[in-house]
């Protein structure tokens, strides 16, 4: 299984509405190139809670 081989990374950030169509979620971003960009592009996070 993936979540047993740590070289798999299985957290991250999806980028909101920059998908076709503005769907949300189409981009994945891992922990290290979202702390290495954040700046660059002028990234958030926004907390989305489920009910």
């Amino acid at each position: 299984m993936a979540r047993d081989d740590s070289a798999v990374q299985t957290e991250g950030y999806a980028a909101v509405g920059t998908g076709p169509g503005g769907q949300g979620d189409y981009h994945w971003v891992c922990v290290a190139c979202f702390n290495d960009f954040r700046e660059r592009f002028e990234w958030t996070v926004v907390v989305q809670r489920t009910p």
